[in-house]
């Protein structure tokens, strides 16, 4: 059989299938997408995109290499913050912080420890946001009687973190954690929970709200949206196959735009994306009106 070669100055893009963190930056949409192989347990660097309004594509822009993964990105102000995971291979890893300088799209200072899981305990996933007067982290954790589950911590200087509340859903499947800041004291979470439908396991985006880290209430519907809606669900689009996870998502001009993976769970998956047409209260108070 004839082997045919791609030409060598025809530049292929890579497969983005890793999990991804969008963010607003003076104006701009950007996302960055936390590389890694597929069965790799550490990071091999971040990938800056921008987002062109007019094509309606993201482009490019930077490539920081990191050996943290499974991580997210926090804008305080002119600043930009990389949280990520050590090596998840071994237990008692722990969750990083880098800052990033945005004209340059490098690291600058030092990386500084968010938490270290106990012995016996790893740290996956992780999200943070800026609420009044602190910031407050959610990462995943393989704890609970049915892993995984979340574990949050508060800081009021991204130097010292403190944990607060309790163990997230420990007594059932909860992974991928999510969490924003929207009024009130009121704070946003969403989840990956899986569910067996007729012997076929799907992983969906649940969705839920805190005050205390502590009381977590689920979304359980109302007049206008039954029970079983979800921010996401690979059940109503076949070419998903069962898996809508590692969701992320940001307000931009009046719009709230989201990051998942598809997938099996096992052997592919692809990033996708969505659009809520609405602020990030407007998102909240369709949930809990």
């Amino acid at each position: 059989m004839t082997v045919y070669t791609t030409a060598p100055f025809v530049k292929k893009s890579l497969p983005k299938a890793w999990e991804e963190s969008p963010f607003v930056y003076d104006g701009k949409l950007y996302k960055a997408g936390f590389q890694r192989q597929w069965t790799a347990t550490a990071g091999l660097g971040i990938i800056i995109s921008q987002y062109d309004d007019d094509k309606k594509v993201f482009w490019e822009v930077a490539r920081i290499p990191w050996d943290r993964m499974l991580g997210c990105i926090l804008v305080d102000g002119k600043r930009i913050y990389a949280f990520g995971t050590t090596d998840t291979a071994t237990p008692g890893n722990s969750l990083k912080m880098r800052e990033i300088d945005p004209e340059t799209w490098t690291f600058i200072g030092e990386e500084r420890n968010v938490v270290t899981a106990p012995a016996g305990v790893k740290i996956y996933n992780s999200s943070v946001c800026k609420a009044p007067g602190r910031y407050v982290a959610v990462y995943e954790t393989d704890e609970g009687t049915v892993p995984f589950s979340g574990r949050f911590v508060e800081s009021a200087d991204l130097v010292t973190w403190t944990p607060i509340g309790t163990l997230l859903r420990g007594n059932a499947y909860n992974a991928c954690q999510t969490i924003k800041y929207v009024k009130d004291g009121w704070f946003i979470l969403t989840w990956l929970w899986l569910n067996n439908h007729e012997g076929k396991n799907y992983w969906i985006t649940n969705i839920a709200r805190t005050q205390d880290f502590v009381n977590v209430q689920s979304f359980t519907g109302h007049p206008g949206l039954p029970a079983t809606t979800q921010v996401l669900s690979p059940m109503d689009t076949p070419y998903e196959g069962i898996n809508n996870s590692d969701c992320d998502f940001v307000e931009y001009n009046g719009k709230v735009y989201f990051t998942y993976f598809t997938g099996d769970q096992a052997t592919w998956a692809f990033n996708n994306d969505a659009w809520y047409d609405g602020t990030l209260e407007d998102f909240y108070h369709e949930w809990w009106p």
